[in-house]
């Protein structure tokens, strides 16, 4: 391999390192080359990087030995914003680098920002659009069933309602029973958005949201940000506002609602569902986001 060609490698090591910290000598190349490609060129420009304080290589989680960036200035561009660095210390010290408005790294984890698009927002009485069955039908779920004799006996005209139809009746007519079929976060207005950006959707890993300089929410995703933004967050179904719907998908997103389109996403990717899932805790334990507090109370 030719010194040119090896320094062009080495460029896109470390810039596939900006948002991918910790990648190991086979997973580089795998982004890089393709699965079958040899690893040897990866690992011999990882070892001069690291010689040459330019990438660190430590022990990872799994055994593995990860590739780290290392903060050089003549990396950055000129039109950057300046490096920002925090310092907190819990148990063990850990350093927070923010590089620009694009990348955060808290210590060996990086975190690259990612583009919402956003379709509406204060959309309400989403609810009210579930009419797939009647207040009868609805009845026979056994979540329901416990409001079969109230509907009797007080609502027995709308048996045959659509149960959307319903329960909108119900809050026109500020008649708050319609609430009882409902989860907490279920009469909230909600935004509606999506990631578009094709190296992201088929990913996994962590992600938070982030309003100026404080950090919301910290979550994990071990399936894919697309189906976690996209088809969970990013969209509430008719259904997901009831009792036997998706909550926690509610209030996320409802709160999203009210920061608008200032709300900044960012991810980072992980192969291993333990690594998700302990750095995910870690994170969460040292920031205490208001958002995860609130899900939790």
């Amino acid at each position: 391999m030719g010194e040119r060609a090896l320094a062009t490698l080495k460029e896109k090591i470390l810039e596939l390192l900006k948002t991918n910290s910790g990648l190991s000598d086979r997973e580089i190349t795998n982004e890089i080359f393709g699965e079958f490609y040899p690893q040897q060129p990866v690992n011999q420009a990882c070892n001069g990087m690291n010689k040459a304080g330019i990438i660190t290589r430590k022990l990872r989680y799994d055994g593995k030995i990860g590739n780290y960036a290392v903060y050089q200035p003549n990396i950055i561009k000129k039109d950057s914003p300046k490096l920002k660095t925090t310092e907190i210390k819990d148990g063990d010290y850990i350093k927070i680098e923010v590089f620009s408005k694009e990348i955060i790294t808290f210590g060996e984890i990086a975190f690259s920002k990612t583009r919402l698009i956003f379709e509406y927002f204060e959309k309400d009485n989403i609810f009210a659009e579930l009419n797939n069955k009647t207040v009868l039908q609805t009845l026979e779920n056994k979540r329901y069933n416990k409001f079969r004799n109230t509907i009797f006996e007080k609502y027995n005209s709308h048996l045959n309602t659509k149960i959307g139809d319903f329960l909108l009746y119900l809050k026109n007519n500020n008649d708050i029973f319609y609430r009882n079929f409902l989860n907490s976060y279920g009469d909230k207005k909600y935004c509606k958005f999506a990631i578009t950006d094709k190296e992201v959707m088929n990913r996994k890993g962590l992600y938070l949201y982030k309003l100026g300089e404080e950090i919301l929410y910290i979550g994990r995703c071990r399936d894919s940000f697309k189906k976690r933004f996209n088809q969970g967050y990013g969209t509430i179904h008719p259904k997901n506002c009831y009792l036997d719907g998706q909550s926690t998908n509610c209030h996320i997103n409802s709160l999203i609602n009210k920061t608008g389109d200032s709300i900044e996403l960012f991810v980072a990717f992980y192969t291993s569902d333990s690594e998700i899932e302990n750095s995910e805790r870690r994170l969460i334990q040292l920031f205490k986001p208001k958002w995860n507090i609130a899900l939790k109370n």
